[in-house]
């Protein structure tokens, strides 16, 4: 659940701007499919890019599976999303939002506009992603600006070219350029 009141602001700032039209409409899906070895970043990515990032007009919203039933219950004015077939695509495409779940990746895999992180300590099969990162490899004061940093990067490139609205709707399995933070080349 959304506690603090600075979170309760940010989930209504969100839902109000969603009337404010900003293409393109960039998000971020973190996939982790193991908290007990990778820390939780949602929050602190929303934060720094939030105070650091004026690229954007908007504030950005982590959700994680704690907060999730507080969007749902704030949601009169987006009621699909409780009955969508896969909320978390919706969320994500309305933009502004940092989803933060062991299975992000499935649900907005196929939406441009979505910078696709996975934290674990193994590669990923298939390696879908645009960045996996282990963060047991870093010093945990730089997780976040190297996360921030990397989706400025890409979204400064347009995004997703495999997923934009002149090329087929399905992603490429492996990205063009990955971006592979904690293991080394073979």
């Amino acid at each position: 659940m959304l506690e603090s009141e600075h979170e309760q602001a940010l989930l209504t700032r969100w839902l109000a701007r969603q009337h404010t039209p900003s293409l393109p409409r960039y998000s971020i899906a973190i996939q982790n499919p193991c908290p007990a070895c990778q820390k939780s970043v949602a929050q602190p990515l929303a934060h720094y890019l939030n105070e650091f990032c004026d690229l954007f007009d908007f504030d950005w919203l982590p959700i994680t599976p704690s907060s999730s039933q507080t969007l749902f219950d704030r949601c009169p004015n987006l009621p699909f999303l409780p009955q969508s077939p896969q909320p978390w695509q919706t969320v994500a495409s309305l933009g502004g939002t940092i989803l933060e779940f062991p299975h992000a990746h499935p649900q907005t895999a196929s939406l441009p506009f979505v910078f696709q992180v996975i934290l674990a300590c193994k590669p990923p099969e298939p390696n879908s992603f645009h960045l996996h990162l282990n963060q047991k490899r870093f010093d945990p004061s730089k997780v976040v600006p190297i996360l921030a940093e990397s989706f400025l990067e890409w979204a400064h490139g347009g995004g997703d070219p495999a997923n934009s609205a002149q090329a087929p709707a399905t992603r490429a399995q492996t990205p063009p350029n990955p971006i592979d933070y904690g293991f080394p080349r073979n």
